[in-house]
């Protein structure tokens, strides 16, 4: 479904445009936390980028464990 897993994909190393969800957050609104490292990020090259799995057989979800 492309749904990322909370605490494997999202937490607190990650920022939005790392996770290609950068179009929910409006850099535009004010200051935010975060704020300064998402300009910087926008400006420079993504230092990660994830990218989706299509998985060819049915089964359980890969997991780093």
């Amino acid at each position: 479904m492309g749904y990322p897993f909370n605490s494997y994909d999202l937490g607190p190393d990650r920022t939005p445009l790392e996770l290609g969800l950068g179009f929910f957050v409006d850099r535009k609104k004010g200051h935010f936390i975060g704020h300064d490292l998402l300009l910087k990020q926008k400006a420079s090259t993504l230092p990660a980028k994830l990218t989706g799995l299509i998985m060819n057989a049915k089964g359980s979800p890969l997991r780093s464990n």
